[in-house]
């Protein structure tokens, strides 16, 4: 008997068993970015997970529970295709990683806090806050005045006297000058 068409295959697949293909399809297409190593690594885990789950399979049949042994010959009899079966793996093995890797990053009151705070963005409110202490530290150091205020004209006049010598003889009598003055004589 010759294949059938992938659209009597698609017709004859359950609900269930078309939404695994279309899952599949999304995971194949988001593996395609992994360098091979990683690839390489995941296609060994899964392996060693298949052969696990032989293992698993071939106890059951074994055992004394039948119960358990049913379950997972139902389980393989309804199996998934292999390329869904991989991915899925793929998918479970890098779900594995990353938990092991955040228990590995540290225990206690702070993890919970940075777990929270991973998302958040602060890097432009940090860059703001950063320059604003610039400005203030760089003003507040190098406060220069603007200009100098010139010195009010009694007081100009007073450092000007002071300072010639020759004239002190003239301001020594200035009271009987202002006197002078003010009684227009």
């Amino acid at each position: 008997m010759g294949k059938k068409p992938e659209t009597e295959q698609t017709d004859e697949l359950s609900a269930d068993a078309r939404f695994v293909r279309r899952a599949a399809d999304v995971l194949n297409a988001s593996m395609s970015g992994l360098p091979p190593s990683v690839t390489a690594r995941l296609n060994s885990i899964r392996e060693s997970a298949v052969a696990s789950a032989d293992a698993d399979l071939q106890r059951a049949s074994i055992s004394s529970e039948p119960a358990m042994g049913s379950a997972v010959l139902a389980r393989r009899n309804h199996s998934l295709p292999t390329d869904v079966v991989d991915r899925l793996d793929d998918i479970r093995a890098r779900a594995m990683q990353r938990a092991a890797q955040r228990s590995q990053r540290g225990h206690g009151l702070l993890t919970g806090w940075r777990e929270r705070l991973d998302g958040l963005s602060f890097g432009v409110p940090a860059g703001a806050f950063a320059s604003i202490c610039v400005l203030v530290t760089t003003l507040a150091v190098f406060n220069l005045p603007a200009s100098e205020e010139p010195l009010p004209v009694a007081l100009a006049e007073d450092v000007l006297l002071l300072a010639s010598v020759d004239d002190i003889e003239l301001y020594e009598n200035l009271e009987f000058y202002q006197w002078r003055a003010e009684n227009c004589l």
